[in-house]
Formats: C-alpha cells, sequence, structure tokens
C-alpha cells in the first residue's frame, strides 16, 4: 500500500481578547508574544477577539506611543487551551500618593478570565464581574439602578463568573 503524509499537522486554537482597566494611565498599545495586537486601546475598552495558537503566551501592555522594548505597565502569562476564549485585564495595582510619584511602568497586572461565549437566549445578555479596585472594600457588591442584588461580594481580584440578565 501507499503511505501519503499530511502536509500540515492540525493546530488547536483558542480566542484572546485584552481589557484595557488602567483608568488613571490612558490608552495602551497591546503585545501578545511581542506581537502588536491593539493599537491605542483607551481606557474601559475591549480589543477583539483574535485567534492564536494553543500553548503559553505573554499578554503585554504598555502606554500607547512607547517603543515596542520599553518596560510595559504590565505583563500577564497565560495559558491558552483549545477551543477556549479568554479575556486578559490590565489593572492598576500601584498609585501615586501626595508624597512619592509613582511612574507608570509596572505599576499595573493582568487578571484572566476563561470567557463562556455560549449562546444567549434572545434578549439576554451576559455579564462577567471582576473586583480590580486596591484599595476599596474586600467585597463589592454590583446591583440593578432599583438597587436590587444582582451580584453579592465579590471578592478583590476573584472573577465571580458570568450571569446572563434581561437586555
Amino acid at each position: 500500500g501507499r503511505i501519503e503524509a499530511q502536509s500540515s499537522l492540525p493546530v488547536n486554537l483558542g480566542n484572546v481578547r485584552a481589557v484595557n482597566a488602567l483608568t488613571g494611565l490612558g490608552a495602551v498599545d497591546v503585545y501578545l508574544d511581542n506581537e502588536l495586537i491593539a493599537y491605542n486601546l483607551p481606557p474601559e475598552q475591549a480589543s477583539a477577539y483574535l485567534v492564536f495558537p494553543t500553548g503559553v503566551h505573554n499578554l503585554i501592555f504598555r502606554l500607547t506611543g512607547s517603543d515596542a522594548l520599553s518596560t510595559p505597565v504590565a505583563v500577564g502569562l497565560f495559558e491558552l487551551s483549545a477551543n477556549q476564549s479568554q479575556t486578559g485585564i490590565a489593572y492598576q495595582t500601584r498609585f501615586a500618593t501626595a508624597d512619592a510619584a509613582q511612574s507608570a511602568e509596572q505599576s499595573g497586572s493582568v487578571l484572566f478570565l476563561n470567557d463562556d461565549r455560549s449562546p444567549l437566549q434572545l434578549g439576554k445578555t451576559r455579564v462577567t464581574a471582576v473586583h480590580l479596585a486596591p484599595g476599596t472594600p474586600e467585597l463589592l457588591s454590583i446591583g440593578y439602578p432599583s438597587r436590587a442584588a444582582l451580584l453579592y461580594q465579590i471578592p478583590l481580584e476573584q472573577p465571580y463568573g458570568a450571569i446572563d440578565v434581561d437586555a
């Protein structure tokens, strides 16, 4: 019999996006393994999901316009699995005080969330909550405008999970 070699090995892929929660620092450029994936990402905004091979990766946040080899604001090492979607959220962990100025370099951290991208029922939207506000109460709650509780006592730097609510 005849044996044919595969022309390429199957590649396992996952999805990654970045969120800029560095509200006091302004826009950032985001790199995945030193490749620019988001340019001038404003605070409180997310990049699009991008497809990358599975494995261990670095997500790097630098102030917009910084040299690609400069010290970043935040770096996060994560492992991407096949068919998985992850969000890396850069947030500030060190702040300037009245007594001491703080450089933006290495003043942040990155928290990764495993995203639930399963289909939603018509008329619903998905909310994922995480408390990333150092210096505030250790537990925060999120409520509806009516003051009814939506998510109760979210601990600092711990993903709460996703909840589907009316859109």
